[in-house]
């Protein structure tokens, strides 16, 4: 009974106990999706709505010691979205060592004051929090829908337009990921460092886990 019951909760509580137990994760965390696959609605590729909003939407990047990725990745980031004006790349600075902080003060003025990049420095973080960083950049985001991506990733080009397009096709609440793998699996999102929310459902989910600990499946517990 305490197996079935754990079956309702949340998944990293169920993978606890399967840890604690010493049972099969990989097996068990397929029963869990089974289990709770009737509470996720698939959107089917369709457009076949109007664009009726043109939501604001923030690209949402924290960071700690990783300024040349960070370099690459908002240029890229702003060639790829020129087509979308109502659009934010925020970065936040998670206590860098490296001399980002410099490197944005000399170099991203034009963006800073055009409103295209907004950026924050925080000097409390001691070392690297992959939950929290990106809880508190996301909440900095003053986008209608805020999209967390890694110091090292990029959009590709028209991804904001993209996203609007599809944020009007959607019902609510709704995740945006990418799709991969087997249709209507947990698997079939590709998840990591990569992913978006209305930003009024990310506060009601709760935002990312604090309590996970290490790197991965951060953003896949929000599922």
């Amino acid at each position: 009974m305490y197996y079935e019951e754990l079956l309702k909760e949340d998944l990293w509580g169920f993978l606890a106990y399967a840890q604690q137990n010493e049972m099969n994760w990989g097996r068990l965390k397929n029963e869990w999706w089974k289990f709770h696959k009737k509470d996720f609605k698939f959107w089917d590729g369709t457009f076949n709505k109007p664009i009726q909003t043109t939501y604001k939407i923030s690209l949402c990047i924290p960071c700690m010691n990783r300024i040349e990725e960070v370099k690459i990745a908002i240029s890229k980031n702003v060639e790829g979205n020129v087509d979308y004006k109502n659009f934010e790349i925020v970065l936040l600075d998670y206590n860098s060592t490296d001399g980002l902080d410099q490197w944005v003060k000399s170099e991203m003025m034009d963006y800073i004051n055009s409103g295209l990049l907004v950026y924050y420095r925080t000097e409390e973080p001691v070392y690297w929090c992959p939950q929290h960083s990106r809880n508190v950049v996301m909440k900095l985001g003053s986008g209608d829908i805020i999209n967390m991506i890694d110091a090292n990733k990029f959009t590709t080009e028209g991804f904001a337009t993209y996203i609007n397009k599809v944020a009007n096709q959607i019902e609510r609440p709704a995740i945006f990921a990418k799709a991969m793998g087997k249709r209507k699996s947990k698997s079939y999102f590709r998840l990591f460092g990569r992913v978006g929310f209305f930003k009024d459902d990310f506060i009601n989910f709760g935002g990312y886990n604090e309590e996970l600990s290490g790197y991965g499946w951060q953003d896949r517990d929000l599922l």
